[in-house]
């Protein structure tokens, strides 16, 4: 059995970091996770109907690899604004490329980046034309007509407290169609923290998930597929929720969704037990303030299992809930020690063995922290790779159409940017 090494490279060549176990297998079942806003978070990226592979059939789609490496895209870090909240991905135009979006809370725009397939991007800067003056909170992307292209959504806040959000309509030439939603114009105490895009009740019409911080609650948005949401559902959470996602936790086509609580140090979990409706609504333990969360099948039995991050001083960690295939979990003794204040995560297969892997993005250590999956729900120790200053948010996804994931990382300095780390792994 051949043992797989970690390596951070730049434009000038790698260096070898982390010499690991053998970490190779037979794989699994599949990835249970579907990505969101920006998977940091997003989060979070689009619903599982949405092809964000970005491979074009291209790529070697062979074993496992042995070497895990990721290398500085030419040209990065992108910048962008000077307070970017959120990131996402998704393919805006319809050419088959992966794009990013960013939402800045300073200067109250959305940044496009559209792909050009090698890992490179055409940055273009707007607002919205006819929007009143609020600050841009979040944004995500997903399919929410039925044309090609993807749409945008954001939610942002005036001056009184009004929360505005709206769909953006895409098009094959990177021009929008703005469309209200009617159910975010209400007033709240502060604005809504996350979204999430994706589709919820498997009705091939994406929908969206609002966290509303302050609050603490979560709203699913039902989409009908012509830019609407005309069924709209509000759970209450814990306190201070800061991040949602969805997957599947038990057998039905139906997406269950977890919202992590960050004052209360714990974790809803929403099944979706007929299609548009949730069930009670269960409260689970989680470590000190829990950050964000990823669903996957991470042992290979089926059944989703939730990952979580923690920035509590001291214990910066990723905890791994192993899911029961019903909504309950066994809880981990100990979480796997990551960098400084993880606030974001993402999951991928990054070496090709068919185990879904996680990386924080690490706010505090300027660096994000890449944990290997080596089977059992088990994970190698973190390798950390350089990637921007203040690192608030990161995607995977596959950037330049070779078939592994890559990584879009945004960052918090002065000013902001994105940096994209390609996969190199062989």
């Amino acid at each position: 059995m051949r043992g797989l090494a970690v390596c951070a490279c730049a434009l000038s060549g790698c260096s070898l970091i982390f010499d690991g176990k053998d970490l190779h297998g037979t794989g699994g079942s599949p990835d249970l996770s579907v990505p969101g806003d920006d998977g940091g978070g997003g989060g979070d990226m689009t619903g599982q109907q949405n092809d964000l592979s970005g491979d074009g059939g291209g790529g070697d789609m062979g074993g496992p690899l042995t070497t895990v490496e990721f290398t500085k895209a030419a040209g990065s870090p992108i910048q962008i604004g000077l307070g970017p909240s959120t990131i996402a991905a998704g393919d805006l135009d319809g050419d088959g490329k992966i794009d990013l979006i960013t939402a800045d809370q300073t200067d109250n725009n959305l940044t496009y980046l559209y792909g050009n397939g090698n890992g490179t991007f055409t940055v273009a800067f707007d607002r919205p034309s006819g929007l009143p003056a609020c600050t841009m909170y979040a944004a995500a992307i997903g399919h929410f007509n039925s044309d090609s292209f993807g749409d945008v959504a954001f939610v942002c806040t005036d001056n009184a407290m009004i929360n505005v959000g709206e769909v953006l309509l895409g098009s094959s030439t990177r021009s929008y169609t703005p469309m209200v939603i009617t159910a975010l114009a209400v007033s709240q105490t502060l604005a809504p923290h996350r979204l999430w895009a994706g589709d919820l009740n498997d009705d091939l019409k994406d929908d969206l998930l609002v966290v509303n911080e302050a609050g603490n609650s979560v709203w699913a948005l039902f989409g009908n597929g012509t830019g609407g949401f005309p069924t709209v559902r509000m759970q209450n959470t814990g306190t201070t929720p800061v991040w949602a996602t969805a997957g599947r936790l038990n057998a039905d086509p139906l997406l269950d969704v977890v919202v992590v609580n960050e004052a209360s140090a714990t974790f809803n979990v929403l099944m979706q037990t007929v299609s548009t409706t949730f069930g009670t609504v269960g409260t689970i333990p989680g470590p000190s303030n829990p950050e964000a969360a990823v669903i996957a099948d991470f042992n290979a039995d089926g059944k989703g299992d939730v990952a979580v991050s923690s920035s509590s001083v001291g214990a910066t960690t990723v905890s791994i809930y192993t899911g029961k295939g019903d909504g309950t979990f066994i809880a981990p003794t100990s979480g796997i020690p990551v960098a400084a204040y993880p606030y974001a995560l993402a999951s991928a297969d990054f070496n090709r063995d068919g185990r879904p892997d996680l990386v924080t993005a690490n706010n505090a250590d300027d660096n994000c922290s890449l944990l290997i999956n080596t089977g059992g729900g088990s994970f190698a120790a973190a390798v950390q790779l350089p990637c921007g200053v203040a690192a608030a948010g990161v995607v995977a996804v596959d950037l330049n159409k070779d078939g592994l994931p890559d990584l879009a990382v945004m960052d918090r300095s002065m000013p902001a940017g994105v940096t994209i780390l390609l996969n190199t792994s062989h």
